[in-house]
């Protein structure tokens, strides 16, 4: 089954109307509230009438927004020709939860808080659609229902392209090393949609087979093995917090364009082009300045780049320091270096460098899993 792009905007629109008027209403009756009694109220009347409001919010529009997604779950199981049951709708949020955060980051302050409980409501709003597609794919998993996480761009963070990246056939993808977090998760104002189909559903504009790629390239970059052994002891869901912070941190740094569609980074051509073209083709954007000893900008940071292969990396890191030092760049220092085969270097790479400064080392020679060269980005 194919779904196209506007079918897609045609159902993000519908949720997203019923999440603006979530957010909406909570502003207005709180702001009401506080007029009405001449901003006189004391936080305790505050949060009991905000918890009050919210509950009836999400009640009120989070069912809407569910009842829109049991349609389309319900229009897509007829195209599939799967016989199942109605779809039924999933609405639930923690009013006090949800005020008592609302309270904690608006530091006291008022219109924070109104602003901040507002958009918790829109995003238990959406949730209450995206849980309502899941728990139904769930329900009717054994008759071959799958679903997706479908990103839409305006605020697609590194989270959310990791669990797009497992698409429709997410089983197939278990082995992936996938840890640390569950797939029904989303943060405020996340626009990600949850979409029903089988294993075989097409959405336009929607590539998991890149994602995926994208999603390999990142973990392989942040060594989830070289994690685990960087914390003997820990906790296992500590250690893969840990592990998925990292990935997600590493999409984040990623460009749009290379997240999305697999596009390289911006890149200028230079004599430091054998360096910047195989960060672009990760999707990390560079420019080039006239800094003496870390003449590459990336990350809002000042790298210096060094060849090490056919050469010890222990040398090239140290030659980068002399030469960062020499041009009076007094940070901790980060440096690209071009290596022959991973392991040594890596190991090498660790040895040489001090805290604070950070390296990034490619193999040009060598592919990893997502078919891109290999990469490490190691911080001490």
């Amino acid at each position: 089954m194919n779904i196209s792009a506007s079918e897609l905007d045609g159902y993000t629109q519908q949720v997203a109307a019923q999440q603006g008027a979530a957010y909406r209403f909570v502003q207005s009756a709180l702001l009401s509230y506080w007029n009405m009694n001449d901003g006189t109220l004391t936080w305790d009347d505050m949060e009991a009438f905000a918890e009050q409001v919210f509950h009836s919010c999400v009640e009120q529009f989070g069912g809407q927004a569910a009842s829109v997604a049991c349609d389309a779950y319900d229009a897509t199981m007829e195209r599939l020709g799967i016989a199942v049951q109605p779809a039924m709708p999933e609405v639930s949020a923690s009013a006090s939860g949800a005020v008592a955060s609302a309270r904690k980051a608006s530091g006291g302050d008022f219109a924070r808080f109104t602003d901040a409980l507002s958009t918790k409501a829109h995003g238990a709003v959406g949730r209450a659609a995206s849980r309502t597609t899941i728990r139904n794919a769930e329900r009717d998993y054994r008759k071959g229902v799958r679903y997706a996480r479908i990103p839409t761009g305006k605020e697609t963070c590194g989270f959310c392209l990791m669990l797009a990246s497992r698409g429709f056939d997410y089983k197939s993808r278990q082995s992936a090393g996938y840890t640390g977090f569950a797939f029904n998760r989303f943060h405020d104002r996340c626009d990600c949609r949850v979409v029903a189909g089988d294993s075989t559903t097409v959405v336009e504009g929607y590539d998991p087979d890149w994602l995926y790629d994208a999603y390999l390239d990142a973990r392989e970059t942040v060594n989830p093995e070289g994690i685990r052994a960087s914390m003997p002891g820990a906790e296992a869901s500590e250690v893969n917090k840990r592990i998925t912070d990292s990935i997600c941190n590493e999409l984040n740094m990623r460009s749009r364009g290379w997240n999305w569609e697999g596009k390289p980074a911006d890149s200028q051509k230079s004599e430091y082009s054998k360096w910047t073209d195989q960060l672009a083709a990760h999707g990390l954007a560079t420019s080039i300045t006239e800094r003496d000893g870390a003449p590459l900008r990336m990350s809002g940071l000042a790298w210096g780049m060094g060849d090490a292969t056919g050469g010890s990396v222990s040398d090239s890191i140290a030659g980068l320091r002399k030469a960062r030092e020499d041009g009076g760049t007094s940070t901790d220092g980060h440096y690209v270096v071009l290596v022959d085969g991973m392991g040594d270097a890596e190991k090498a790479a660790l040895a040489a460098l001090k805290e604070g400064e950070a390296a990034i080392l490619i193999d040009p020679n060598t592919k990893g899993e997502s078919g891109l060269t290999q990469m490490r980005r190691i911080t001490r």
